[in-house]
């Protein structure tokens, strides 16, 4: 687990305005929320990538070059960065679709949605270009 530095109190996901919140409908109050837990995925990426920008400035500011162990922390730091960024993104596009989804069938069955029919037709020519 990644925490946010201490010299960095902005580091967080904007709320909506405490008086606006009640005004929403339910439906833009349950999207405003998803959408702040995808913030919240990006931010937490951020951190690692923070920490480790500060090993290499530091390294590079006192001229020592990293050690191995240092490198290795590194790596390990970026490659935490990047998979909590792909999770963001995946949440992120899984959000998206289930809204398209919604915003053209309605409660309709999955099978007969034309939207569907034409995202499942879509996704099996892209497999067949492969």
């Amino acid at each position: 687990m990644y925490f946010r530095p201490k010299n960095i109190d902005k580091f967080v996901v904007p709320k909506t305005n405490e008086s606006v919140w009640p005004s929403l409908r339910r439906r833009s109050q349950d999207i405003d929320a998803n959408l702040q837990k995808i913030q919240g995925y990006q931010m937490k990426g951020l951190v690692p990538t923070t920490q480790a920008f500060d090993k290499l400035l530091t390294a590079a500011q006192t001229g020592k070059g990293l050690t191995p162990q240092d490198t290795s922390e590194c790596v390990k730091l970026l490659q935490h960065s990047i998979q909590l960024g792909q999770f963001a993104f995946n949440e992120l596009t899984y959000r998206r679709r289930y809204f398209m989804k919604e915003k053209n069938c309605g409660r309709k069955s999955i099978f007969t949605c034309t939207y569907n029919r034409k995202l499942i037709d879509s996704c099996r020519a892209r497999r067949f270009e492969k």
